[in-house]
């Protein structure tokens, strides 16, 4: 298997943010780590913390986080964030394979990124920021603002730049460089859009994280529309949100587009429209505790609907919260202390990042240290 250094084919570019890629798109993880991953454990791991055996050839089983209490979800998040590390290439970056080529993933690094510091492993989460602050690597996954723009990546890129607990290398184009370029992109109805060879492959969950970065840098007034109410615009009756623009009706909104969705919007003040999404989540939980992406269970969508959950102060989120915790708890592999991406055997790196946030009790307004309009 060849690797490729290059820019992501449109299919997964546009998923650098996209849905495809941020929510469903499986990345190279697993038994088997990419080429170039360090066969060495984390700079650090929390004392005490459960580990992962290093029998390759065990197998492996769902039930590796039943422990539960706040001292087993720390050791389990402990576990899953040592997996992580050991299964980014050059415990660095995340790569995904795509047509039997490997290519680098800067959205999924930053989800990584996200995970690691919500572990309490900033030496390993400072590593994939100065990944992400290469001129290159920030170039091929946002573009360089002049001949391509991919503002669903641009702030999800300028968000980790400002992440409390790492300190990336000077970078190419820092936050306030990006978010000038994101406010460039918006069109009169409130969407940010690309330039791209490929059309315009921004997403909702794209220019949620693009809210939540202007609303960081105080930059979210005086812009030429509004994209928060550009946002707003495609709810679906239920209160949830598709995970594309212009998708065809009737509306289907995607629980881990909403999660995030939910967030950039209470972080915008805009708290009936979020309380709309947070109910969503709640009715969308099935008898298992866990949530769905399109029919089928998913541990990223539980993930991030628990996460997400933990913003709102009531005994209903609360309980759903708990409920999902204990079925990611069960999902979690034994062996390794990764999260594959439903009912698998093998641990899946966007799953793992995204269980380790439901680990430790961490919204991306936690993690960002963005406080609730």
């Amino acid at each position: 298997m060849s690797t490729n250094r290059t820019r992501v084919p449109v299919q997964i570019a546009a998923g650098a943010l996209a849905a495809a890629a941020v929510f469903g798109l499986t990345a190279c993880s697993g038994a088997k780590p990419p080429a170039g991953t360090p066969a060495s454990s984390p700079a650090s791991v929390s004392p005490g913390a459960a580990q992962p055996t290093s029998d390759a050839t065990a197998p492996d089983a769902p039930g590796g986080g039943d422990a539960g209490g706040a001292a087993g979800d720390a050791a389990a998040a402990a576990a899953a964030a040592q997996w992580l590390v050991q299964n980014l290439a050059d415990g660095t970056h995340a790569e995904i394979e795509y047509d039997n080529e490997m290519f680098n993933d800067g959205g999924l690094t930053i989800d990584a990124m996200w995970a690691l510091v919500a572990a309490g492993q900033t030496e390993a989460a400072g590593k994939a920021a100065d990944w992400l602050a290469q001129r290159g690597n920030a170039i091929d996954y946002a573009g360089d603002g002049e001949q391509a723009a991919y503002p669903s990546a641009m702030g999800k890129l300028g968000l980790a730049y400002l992440t409390p607990g790492v300190a990336p290398a000077p970078q190419y184009k820092s936050a306030p460089d990006l978010a000038g370029l994101i406010a460039g992109r918006l069109s009169p109805e409130g969407r940010f859009r690309d330039i791209s060879e490929w059309g315009d492959n921004s997403t909702p969950a794209g220019q949620a994280f693009d809210i939540l970065l202007l609303v960081k840098l105080g930059a979210l007034d005086g812009l030429t529309a509004d994209p928060v109410a550009g946002l707003e615009a495609i709810a679906c009756p239920d209160g949830s949100y598709p995970e594309a623009f212009d998708a065809d009706p009737p509306c289907l909104g995607d629980v881990a587009t909403t999660a995030i969705i939910a967030q950039a919007l209470l972080a915008a003040g805009q708290t009936q429209a979020a309380d709309r999404a947070f109910d969503h989540l709640l009715a969308a939980q099935v008898e298992s505790g866990r949530w769905q992406s399109f029919g089928t269970d998913s541990v990223s969508a539980t993930a991030l609907a628990v996460a997400a959950l933990g913003l709102v102060d009531t005994p209903e989120a609360k309980n759903a919260a708990a409920l999902g915790l204990a079925a990611l708890r069960g999902w979690q592999l034994a062996r390794t202390g990764a999260f594959p991406a439903a009912d698998a055997a093998e641990g899946e790196l966007r799953a793992t990042a995204h269980g380790i946030l439901a680990l430790t009790g961490t919204s991306h307004l936690d993690l960002l240290g963005i406080p609730p309009g």
